[in-house]
């Protein structure tokens, strides 16, 4: 699942209008009202080839909960958000005006509610992404006071399958290896990219539904303007 290769339905999930009677975790891997996706069902035998589910980390969410008896934002603020310094981050659903407004089609919108959280329910800054990739980057050199230990973060940055680690997409080899993820939600468009060695680590936002233009410009720019070379500057599928 936390490769993609579960074989799972669902990829995205469109998130709720804020004051909408919002669906339990359950009702959502069922596809049951409130839900707004279907249920989210096996298709296929796993483990073959990479199939994108937002569905399969809704089930990761359910999982985690059952096991820990921990509300998931609760979880992942102390196993993670708060270890690598990320202080503006939250799982948890923000107050009104507190956000950037997000555009579709040019026009503002209210930000959604996600009650599918560990898919789509971060909240956090860019300067946030950034601290998460400095936090995998000192697990991978073997901080004593790292998030992870230096095992565990060699193999969430092992392929699994296709070009997919243990969450994050991978590219390049030896010394120019680098993981990435793109975010899309309602009226939203982000990338965060940094490699495995050197400490290089960039996280763009933006408040659109149509930001390419804009990433690429960005991280074009930071490419010509660092020693940062091979910085990838578009786009290649569903994520970087």
């Amino acid at each position: 699942m936390l490769c993609h290769a579960a074989n799972l339905t669902v990829s995205g999930v469109p998130g709720y209008e804020s004051g909408c009677v919002l669906p339990s975790l359950v009702e959502i891997l069922d596809g049951l009202r409130p839900a707004n996706t279907p249920p989210i069902r096996r298709a296929g035998p796993p483990g073959r080839e990479h199939r994108y589910s937002g569905g399969g980390y809704v089930l990761l969410q359910q999982l985690l909960q059952d096991v820990t008896t921990i509300p998931f934002a609760e979880l992942a603020a102390e196993a993670v958000l708060l270890p690598a310094g990320m202080a503006g981050a939250t799982f948890t659903a923000p107050e009104n005006g507190v956000v950037a407004p997000g555009r579709v089609e040019g026009r503002e919108v209210h930000w959604r509610v996600h009650p599918e959280q560990a898919a789509a329910g971060l909240w956090c800054t860019p300067t946030d992404l950034v601290r998460f990739a400095k936090a995998i980057q000192a697990s991978v050199c073997g901080d004593p006071a790292a998030l992870l230990p230096p095992e565990l973060a060699q193999d969430l940055l092992t392929p699994q399958v296709a070009d997919w680690g243990l969450g994050l997409r991978l590219a390049g080899q030896d010394a120019n290896r680098r993981f990435s993820h793109g975010g899309q939600n309602h009226g939203y468009e982000c990338v965060l990219i940094g490699t495995v060695m050197g400490g290089n680590a960039v996280a763009v936002m933006t408040g659109s539904d149509h930001a390419d233009p804009l990433l690429s410009c960005l991280l074009e720019a930071l490419r010509d303007n660092t020693s940062w070379h091979d910085l990838p500057t578009r786009r290649d599928g569903l994520t970087w």
